[in-house]
């Protein structure tokens, strides 16, 4: 399950924590709330057979998908990518991630433009809608 919280206003390395001190935590409810983005939970190691899933993915016409596995062995121009998805950015779509392995954290604006972290893993899967300021990047464990 994804955890969320305040981001720091300073950030020196953006894959640590960067909680606030003390830490804010964000509740799932107040998450989609203050952001419209989404959490949910399905078993990576089976997602493709998960009749759960695969009604989601068809109650929300989610027809398309790709698969990135962001490490230096297998990411041509891996900083490169690493610094792109860090960049702020917004989609005219929903970006829907479903992660199969690893850990990361996705950052995103509220609605008085703080930045929350969202940190998800293995078997999480979250969807951050259209039109909503968002970044990624891979946490300490690096890669995902």
């Amino acid at each position: 399950m994804v955890l969320a919280w305040y981001l720091s206003e300073s950030i020196e390395d953006p894959t640590a924590p960067n909680k606030t001190e003390p830490p804010v935590y964000v509740s799932l409810p107040t998450l989609l709330e203050q952001t419209g983005m989404e959490c949910m939970t399905f078993p990576a190691d089976t997602v493709d057979e998960n009749p759960e899933f695969a009604q989601m993915r068809k109650d929300r016409d989610f027809s398309y998908e790709d698969t990135v596995e962001m490490t230096r062995e297998t990411m041509p121009d891996y900083d490169k990518w690493v610094e792109t998805f860090f960049t702020e950015h917004i989609h005219a779509h929903d970006e829907v991630r479903m992660i199969l392995d690893g850990t990361g954290y996705f950052d995103v604006r509220d609605k008085n433009d703080k930045w929350i972290r969202v940190s998800a893993k293995k078997d999480d899967m979250v969807i951050v809608p259209s039109g909503l300021y968002h970044r990624f990047t891979l946490d300490q464990n690096v890669s995902c």
